[in-house]
């Protein structure tokens, strides 16, 4: 019941911080990233902490990760709900009656004899998938094309009801039991759904005016004829034509930094570079990794159901395709952070190698490292090999032209 309790904190931590972060408030600020790292943290240990042979934090420690997680959650709800604008009463309406929907499925799934966590996440699912059917899902799109721009829109819409549907079809079954087998056809439509939402995104967005997908764009370019990028100077999306055709006036610049990077992103991206396709497919692709991982995770720790639904539950967060839009690099994050938990401790040079990468990609990383040494402290030489991976990743940028790499 315990662990039970831990689980039921962690999703009511991430449904609190995905509520706050649907109207993009605070996502880019830094109570918004400490609030989602400590949520992240305590899924991850939470789920290895059911299985014995992985060091699991004892309870306080998860209760320390935990009230932070909702603490932070809480703060960006209010701090949504403040703004002027954000919310208008069409809106709030929706998001009642969406919550009200969440509240009658996880009632529903618990007297089907679905057990508390797996009801939780059935309403988790139903709220979120419905929140996103009320939000603007891309920012750019291609307004110089309307008709495409509305056919787009359109099918975005269609897999959104299309995954509020598979989520309703749990209610039917909220046990998997002797019918695993047809659950695990919902979820293979859930992650078919759920890719198709992200490639709808790149697709629907081809040019984004935004400085991470011009970085991540050029950056590998000047790696692979012999220069440094972060010295480099890259073209500004900003202040053009294009970016005026966006509703976007910000002043016009005709260069712009590297913008403190981390280095890990550049590697990733290189192979979309070389192959002549849009990074932002290589986010697309980890995000689909991570929700196989949390699957496989859930099914090795002994919790199938439980696995299938986080699972689900992740691939319907509500800006899902407006960060892919972006090209924020975050789902890369995730599936570093899912092989690490799939893979340890039974791969550890495989699970040392993911969390290096893990390391290599954000530097806000460095947040997650007490929590991550707990996953690791029976299995030290892990967490040692991973930092030399990070520093790996590191270091060959920052001894190539130091100056340049911190400022």
């Amino acid at each position: 019941m315990a662990t039970d309790v831990r689980v039921l904190a962690a999703i009511g931590a991430l449904v609190l911080v995905a509520l706050a972060l649907c109207p993009n408030a605070g996502f880019y600020t830094l109570p918004g990233m400490i609030a989602m790292l400590l949520a992240a943290a305590l899924v991850i240990g939470t789920c290895l902490g059911r299985d014995r042979t992985v060091a699991a934090a004892p309870s306080a420690e998860t209760l320390a990760l935990c009230l932070p997680a909702v603490a932070g959650g809480a703060y960006l709800l209010w701090a949504a709900l403040r703004q002027k604008g954000l919310f208008v009463l069409e809106l709030e309406i929706g998001l009642g009656l969406v919550g009200v929907l969440a509240g009658v499925a996880v009632g529903v799934a618990r007297v089907r004899a679905a057990n508390l966590v797996q009801s939780a996440l059935i309403g988790a699912g139903v709220f979120l998938t419905g929140t996103t059917a009320l939000l603007p899902q891309l920012r750019y799109g291609m307004p110089w094309q309307p008709d495409l721009n509305y056919i787009m829109l359109a099918a975005l819409l269609a897999c959104t009801v299309a995954m509020y549907a598979l989520w309703l079809s749990f209610l039917a079954q909220p046990q998997a039991g002797a019918r695993w087998r047809g659950w695990c056809v919902r979820w293979g439509l859930m992650l078919l759904v759920g890719g198709t939402i992200r490639v709808l995104a790149v697709v629907g967005s081809p040019d984004p005016v935004i400085d991470v997908h011009t970085w991540l764009e050029n950056a590998p370019r000047f790696l692979l004829q012999g220069q440094n990028p972060y010295p480099a100077r890259y073209p500004s999306p900003y202040g053009t034509e294009h970016a005026h055709r966006m509703h976007i006036y910000d002043a016009p610049a005709e260069h712009i930094g590297a913008g403190g990077y981390a280095p890990g992103a550049i590697l990733t991206a290189l192979p979309a570079v070389v192959l002549g396709f849009d990074v932002r497919y290589i986010n697309v692709a980890a995000d689909v990794l991570a929700a196989v991982c949390i699957l496989l995770v859930g099914m090795r720790c002994g919790a199938r159901e439980t696995g299938l639904l986080a699972s689900g539950l992740y691939l319907c967060l509500p800006r899902a395709a407006y960060m892919t839009e972006q090209s924020w690099y975050e789902p890369q994050l995730a599936a570093a952070l899912g092989l690490f938990a799939l893979w340890m401790p039974r791969r550890r040079w495989a699970a040392g190698l993911a969390l290096g990468a893990l390391f290599g990609l954000k530097q806000y990383v460095a947040l997650m490292v007490p929590a991550l040494w707990q996953i690791c402290r029976r299995h030290w030489r892990v967490f040692v090999g991973a930092a030399a991976v990070g520093a790996a990743i590191y270091l060959p940028f920052v001894l190539w032209d130091p100056p340049a790499f911190w400022w």
